[in-house]
Formats: C-alpha cells, structure tokens, sequence
C-alpha cells in the first residue's frame, strides 16, 4: 500500500509537472505571437513596439523621397525663400515620426508654418552665402525682416548640407551623427527624439537643408531612457559605424558609469568606462533637447544583422540600466537607403568631380568629404561651395563609383580582416556551446537529484493540506453545533417567559 501511495504522488506529480510545462510553452508562443516582451528592461521609460507594430505603422506611410516646391526660392536679389511642397514636407514629417515611434517617444510631430517659413528663409541664406552656418551674416541687399526670419529659422533648427533630399538627411545624417565633430554630442539625433517635440517644420534651398528642433525646449516629460538603437530595431536604420546613445534626462557622471554590450548570439562583450573602453565612450550633459546622453561605439563591429541581438547593461546611474536590442529587416526600404551624403554625417559628396581616373576620384572625393567634417561644427564654417566644380550626377552612378573604387582599394585588407574575424567568431561559437553542454549536462544532473526531493515535498504538501481540510470540517462542525445549542436555549427561555 505505501509503495502504491508513492508510485499515486509520483504520477499526480509527472502529471502536474507536464501541465505546467504545456502551460509555460503555450505562454511563450502567444508572447511571440503577440509581441510580449519576455525579457524586461530595467531603469528606461519609452513605449515599447514590437516587430510587427513597426513594419505595421512603417507599411502605412509613403516617405515620398522627392523634392518639389510650391514656390521655387531664388537666390539673387530680390531674394524669395520660396516654399517647399506639402508632399515634400510631409514625406520628412513621416521619416521623423516613424523614428520616434521606434524609439518609442511621441511620433504625433505635426508641421507649424512659422517654422517652415524660419527654416526655409534660413536655408535661403545659407545658400546665397555658401555657407551652412547657424549664425550667417546678412547678405548684401537683402531686407531685414527676411535675414531676421532667416536668423532665428538657422540658430534654433538641425542643419545640413549635400542631401538631395529631406528623407536623407534625416535618415543618413541627422540620426546618425557619427563624424569626428558630432559623435561626443549626437546632438541632431537628441533634438530629433525629443519627447517633447510636438511640431517642427522644414525647408531646403539647392543642397542646404534645416529642420525646426526647439518646439517645447526644457519642457518637462516622463521619458527618459530614450535609446537608439531601440529595443527593436530595423537593420536599415543603424549601420555598423553608427554610435550607440541613451539619454537619461539628469545628469550623468563620465567618471561612475559604466557600460557592458553583449552580443547574446556569441557571447562576444565590450566594456565601455572612463578608465578602458573597447571602442567610442562619451558622457554628454548638454540641454540637446535633454541631458545626460551616455553614447558608445563598439569597435570590431561592421554592421548589424537581422536577428542579432544585443544586451545592454549600465551602471553608476541613479538606477541600474538594462535593456535588449533585438535587430531585424523591414523587408522594404526608402530610395535613399544607398545614399551617404556630406555635411552632417561623414559620407560622400551627392556631385562627383570632374576627374580621370579611379585614383584621383577616390583622392578629391576624401579631401572634400575632409574638409566638411572638418567645417560642420556649430560655431564653424562649411566651404565655399563655388570654389569645387561639381557635374551632377544620379546617387545611383555617385555610390556605383565610389563603391567600385574603394573595393579595389580595399578588397585585400577586407579578406583578411574577414578571415581572422571569422576565426574568431567560430572559435567563441565553439566556446559557447561548450560552455552551453556543460551547463545543460549541471542542470540535468541537478533535476534528477532534484525529483526524489519534490516528490517527499509534494507528499507532505498533500498531507498537511488533508489535515487543514480535516481541522476546517471540524471547526465548521463545532460551530454549527454551537449555533444550534445557542438557539435552542433562546428557544427555551423565550417558552419560559411565554408560560409565566
């Protein structure tokens, strides 16, 4: 009899267990299915979206990637800003909102005409002086009341230079921010995910280029965290030399924080300090849109792949940050995903040189992408643009060129680098699934010593529940019998005063 009460436990117990593991698998697929997030992140307050949520909202818009205007700018006296086309605008307007939505702050901006109007007039000035400054001079012979609009569209606005187009810039330039000038700051990239940012407004003359960032400035939120990439991320919207950047909105001490990045589908780390990084590692408090942004670079890293996924971990902060990154495809793209522009990011010129051969491409096309890292700062000057010739050409026919040029330069040192890295990777694979044998091999070992121990502690789980239930019937019983005591003496004692 007793061998058949353990043999009864022991199956109630496989029965149970089989259950809770039906149950716990059937959790994880609708978290799949549903966009759960099953790995919680910790001391960041953004919305997340998941997969489907952004090739959702990124199918329902159009990122017309064109150029029109509806009033064409003339750059000679008597100066007209000119206007650019709703569609334009509105193709920038979605770029913008879409990340946002990644990065999981309001994505509701809307266009204000006061800012397009200061930041067309801006771009205005910035072309007829060849410039790309946010405090121009005032051109000769143009009025007051235009420079002035112009002024304040330059000084309060992100800027650019050598995008054929809005999509681009902010795209390729703007939400990058990984040249030498731009990288400690990521300013651009912090103005455009400004949680407080309800409206913006754009404009570009020839290759000059603005959008309006200071609506709400200082204003108070509930995001911080706010981290790009985002927790999801398209492949298509952060290349290999993009800087990592979360921003926390207090300030951040460079000398206490520390960052570790892990590359959960190898087990690959990198450590960023104040003491040792393993690449890039700035602390920036400045007010771009909001302070204490934390920004990395991981060396060794030439882009990112669908189903990576990254781990991140901070600490030295008010509170511990922890979040995942997980990249994926959109299986659609914009027309300017070829596209490396000048001025903001450090990319190629959209105009090509009038030049013989590959060599002297490559050189005048370094020199000048040079000089506008070297230029593109907030208190400097961009150069003359009359002063290189340029034969415009298709982006398709620039990138073909430059493409071609660099692999011929290149394609030896890339072999080699591929190589040695995917040595690397296949031995820290091969680490890895050892380490995953032996620790799977513990945990095996570690149940079946485990079972014999449940099964005692399910038995008496079940005993001591059968006397609680025994103790309950009884004092049920106890009680009842109490009452019916209780009211038969009322019952007699009310007759007695009845007869007397």
């Amino acid at each position: 009899m007793e061998q058949y009460g353990k043999k009864r436990i022991l199956c109630t117990f496989i029965k149970r267990k089989k259950i809770v593991i039906i149950w716990i698998a059937a959790l994880i697929m609708c978290g799949m299915q549903s966009g759960i997030v099953l790995y919680a992140s910790e001391g960041m307050n953004v919305e997340y979206h998941n997969e489907g949520e952004i090739k959702a909202y990124y199918n329902s818009l159009r990122f017309y990637d064109g150029v029109t205007y509806s009033q064409t700018p003339v750059t000679t006296s008597p100066y007209a800003p000119g206007r650019l086309s709703d569609e334009t605008m509105q193709g920038a307007l979605e770029t913008l909102n879409f990340i946002r939505y990644v990065a999981g702050v309001p994505y509701g901006v809307t266009l204000n005409e006061e800012y397009v109007r200061m930041v067309q007039a801006g771009t205005l000035i910035d072309a007829v002086n060849g410039r790309m400054e946010h405090t121009p001079t005032k051109p000769a012979g143009m009025s007051d009341d235009l420079f002035q609009t112009g002024f304040a569209g330059t000084s309060s606005s992100n800027l650019g230079w050598g995008y054929p187009t809005l999509v681009a810039t902010i795209k390729d330039g703007w939400v990058v921010d990984s040249d030498n000038y731009n990288i400690s700051i990521l300013g651009h990239r912090r103005w455009m995910l400004n949680p407080a940012m309800k409206m913006t407004g754009f404009g570009k003359t020839d290759y000059y280029v603005a959008m309006y960032v200071f609506d709400s400035f200082g204003a108070a939120t509930d995001y911080y965290g706010i981290a790009w990439p985002a927790q999801v991320m398209p492949t298509s919207y952060f290349a290999g030399s993009s800087p990592w950047s979360i921003t926390m909105g207090y300030e951040v001490d460079y000398n206490s924080v520390h960052v570790k990045l892990t590359l959960v589908n190898t087990g690959r780390t990198w450590s960023f300090s104040s003491t040792h990084s393993d690449g890039d590692f700035y602390v920036d408090n400045q007010w771009y849109g909001m302070p204490g942004c934390i920004i990395f670079r991981p060396n060794g890293v030439s882009s990112y792949q669908p189903g990576d996924v990254y781990l991140v971990e901070m600490t030295g902060l008010r509170q511990n940050v922890s979040y995942e990154v997980k990249f994926f495809d959109l299986n659609s793209a914009t027309a300017s995903d070829s596209y490396s522009g000048t001025g903001v990011s450090s990319g190629q010129s959209y105009s090509t040189y009038e030049t013989e051969t590959p060599e002297q491409i490559m050189q005048v096309t370094e020199q000048t992408s040079q000089e506008y890292d070297d230029a593109y700062d907030y208190d400097e000057d961009a150069p003359n643009t009359e002063t290189v010739t340029t034969e415009t050409q298709t982006t398709a026919g620039v990138t073909e060129q430059i493409t071609t040029v660099a692999n011929e330069v290149t394609t030896q040192e890339d072999t080699t680098d591929s190589q040695e890295e995917e040595k690397k990777e296949a031995e820290t694979e091969e680490e890895t699934t050892k380490t995953k044998k032996i620790i799977v091999k513990s945990r095996i070992n570690y149940y079946e010593t485990e079972d014999e121990e449940i099964e005692n502690e399910e038995n008496k789980k079940y005993q001591k529940t059968m006397r609680r239930v025994s103790d309950a019937a009884m004092a049920v019983a106890l009680l009842a019998t109490l009452t019916v005591g209780v009211m038969a003496g009322v019952s007699v004692y009310r007759n007695k005063q009845e007869g007397e």
